[in-house]
């Protein structure tokens, strides 16, 4: 009986998505002075976390906030254009479980590809499985756009405890093992570039990791950098999302912390 209200969710994303990259073009193509570049406006410091001192001076991180690349040398990442895009298949889409956002997992091929058909109207080509998840995509005809949909396997990554409409400390199980630095790190960088690589405005400054007896953290020191409207100035804002992980269950905890924040006056 038409279309369903988690399918409408899908839709929803998908034309944010085309409506941000369409923005992104027009801004390219547009040779204007913003804000961002009014060499009135003068990034300064007014909060910083006395508990994380980073160390780069305003100068530095305004440079790297307008030319330095989103992820760090050596970073996960995934060969994808600006017409590309990852969906994890949920509760939401599947319509298993309406109100809460819960990424799902399985080993099963054939629940993975029921799930994916249930979360989209799209055609769908190229059921395929990799050591991290199930996959098939789809293109949207009029706008060219591919989604890859994706459900995690279980035995790499369960985050069916983070409901993303109440978030809670608790991502979730890491179940692949030998469980080690190597291995946390690349699923971090995996999870945060694919949540990620469409914001052009969130990079990756350095990143942090520790052995910690029990327990591996890691953390990613991540600049947000936020366009003035209506002749106001940028700001900059930097958060220190940390992961820890506990060695033995595999058990993931998150949290992101504001550490400095930079706003612009206009100098007379």
């Amino acid at each position: 009986m038409g279309i369903t209200l988690y399918k409408i969710r899908v839709i929803f994303y998908g034309l944010f998505l085309i409506v941000h990259i369409a923005c992104n073009e027009q801004i390219l193509q547009e040779k204007i002075e913003t804000p961002s570049n009014n060499p009135r406006c003068n990034l300064k410091t007014v909060f910083v976390d006395s508990l994380n001192i980073i160390p780069y001076d305003d100068s530095t991180i305004v440079t790297f906030c307008k030319e330095g690349q989103k992820f760090p040398v050596g970073f996960y990442i995934e060969q994808l254009n600006q017409y590309e895009n990852i969906y994890y298949i949920n509760t939401i889409s599947t319509g298993l479980l309406p109100g809460q956002w819960r990424e799902l997992c399985t080993e099963d091929s054939i629940e993975a590809k029921q799930w994916i058909d249930l979360s989209t109207e799209l055609t769908l080509y190229n059921f395929n499985e990799t050591e991290k998840y199930f996959e098939e995509w789809g293109v949207n005809n009029k706008s060219e756009y591919v989604l890859y949909f994706r459900v995690h396997k279980c035995s790499y990554i369960d985050l069916s405890l983070n409901d993303k409409f109440n978030k809670t400390d608790t991502l979730g199980y890491f179940n692949r093992r030998p469980l080690d630095e190597y291995s946390f790190k690349e699923l971090i960088e995996y999870l945060w570039f694919n949540y990620n690589h469409q914001l052009g405005n969130d990079k990756i400054l350095y990143t942090e990791f520790q052995n910690s007896g029990e327990k591996f953290i890691y953390r990613l020191y991540v600049t947000q950098y936020i366009e003035g409207d209506f002749g106001m100035c940028p700001v900059i804002q930097i958060y220190c999302e940390e992961f820890k992980i506990d060695k033995i269950s595999g058990l993931i905890l998150q949290k992101s912390n504001l550490i400095r924040k930079l706003l612009s006056v206009i100098a007379d």
